[in-house]
């Protein structure tokens, strides 16, 4: 025999029967709170495209090499790069 959550109908038959009250009568204290505005689709993807886009840096060595790398926006500050010349750690 299966089991059957039968919650949700019973709570629709009292609600048939009884009758609901609205909240608006109950003199709720700061009245009822407006709904919150739901950000569209298009700013979430901006924001997530913004946060995961590589960083360019220039990065300039002791010895005078330069280079130009890209970093993950999450990596920034905690990448450190090493001269492939004369082995020299940079921060990125």
């Amino acid at each position: 025999m299966t089991m059957r959550d039968f919650r949700k109908a019973r709570a629709r038959d009292l609600v048939a029967r009884r009758g609901a009250d609205d909240i608006t009568d109950m003199n709720v204290p700061g009245g009822l709170t407006p709904p919150r505005p739901r950000p569209s689709k298009a700013e979430d993807r901006a924001l997530i495209e913004q946060s995961v886009a590589p960083v360019t840096r220039l990065i300039v060595c002791k010895c005078g090499r330069r280079a130009t790398v890209k970093i993950p926006a999450e990596r920034v500050g905690l990448v450190s790069l090493v001269c492939s010349k004369c082995g020299a750690k940079s921060k990125a």
